[in-house]
């Protein structure tokens, strides 16, 4: 079996974001239009305790899906997740220019 290494991580997870969740660049254009993505993304990344993390859902956000995101602790994920994140922020942006 193949290892994969971050980027591959960092890609399967933004097809999913994409392919099972409808995150798409067209819907992060139009509902993620004030720092959203990255906000989520730092979140991922700079918490290491994420059962006793408490903040607020990324505005527009489903609160119940957000929790679940945030609270998932193995760092691979959270990393993987927060590359796929920065990758849609990008993906936005280069899509409004």
């Amino acid at each position: 079996m193949k290892k994969v290494n971050g980027v591959g991580l960092i890609s399967i997870e933004r097809f999913e974001q994409i392919a099972k969740h409808g995150k798409t660049v067209e819907f992060d254009v139009e509902n993620n239009k004030e720092g959203q993505l990255l906000y989520a993304a730092s979140v991922l990344i700079n918490n290491n305790r994420p059962k006793r993390l408490i903040c607020e859902a990324p505005i527009g956000w489903d609160a119940k899906e957000w929790f679940y995101l945030i609270k998932k602790e193995d760092p691979i994920q959270r990393l993987s997740m927060a590359g796929a994140l920065i990758a849609a922020e990008l993906d936005r942006l280069l899509t409004i220019k």
